[in-house]
């Protein structure tokens, strides 16, 4: 650093959460229970502080969504909004329907991953509706840990309900 310097630059590495959690279970030693763990308890605290300041993300997913293999970063804030923004009455009420769509978006996204990750995306519709009905999938992949199996049970009901919202938002919307 120079004599005349007035201020200092730190930098850290991040990267995003998806390439670490697909780091953490490559270890194949349990890696993966504790990196959930950090990401489930982080996404829904980081989700409640940003809710708690009158804003909305829409757009929380792991692309979006930053580690440090300690804490999660959230990024692209395009489509954010807030109460505070100069909302027409339309928008205003659009944005108090939907106070629970970034509590719902992030385990949904987490769900999606463990079962996309482990189950493998071919099975993915499968493997989702067995968990959301509360049936065990007949063939359970070794790198399915007790943890993330109870992940998945917790969160599969809201995950099918969100994947059937967006799967008919596409629908609606091709052209």
């Amino acid at each position: 650093m120079g004599q005349n310097s007035t201020a200092q630059l730190g930098h850290f590495i991040t990267v995003a959460n998806n390439t670490w959690l697909r780091q953490q279970l490559s270890k194949e030693d349990g890696s993966i229970d504790k990196a959930i763990e950090m990401v489930e308890h982080n996404l829904k605290d980081t989700v409640a502080f940003i809710n708690a300041k009158g804003m909305l993300h829409f757009d929380a997913h792991f692309h979006n969504i930053l580690t440090d293999g300690e804490l999660l970063y959230f990024s692209d804030f395009s489509l954010a909004t807030s109460f505070q923004f100069a909302l027409s009455k339309e928008e205003l009420q659009f944005f108090q329907n939907h106070q629970n769509y970034d509590r719902c978006y992030v385990v949904t996204t987490l769900t999606s991953w463990i079962i996309s990750r482990v189950f493998g995306k071919d099975h993915f519709d499968e493997v989702l509706n067995d968990y959301a009905n509360g049936k065990t999938p007949l063939v359970l992949p070794a790198a399915l840990t007790p943890y993330l199996s109870s992940i998945v049970k917790r969160y599969a009901s809201i995950t099918l309900k969100m994947n059937t919202f967006f799967k008919t938002l596409r629908e609606e919307n091709e052209i």
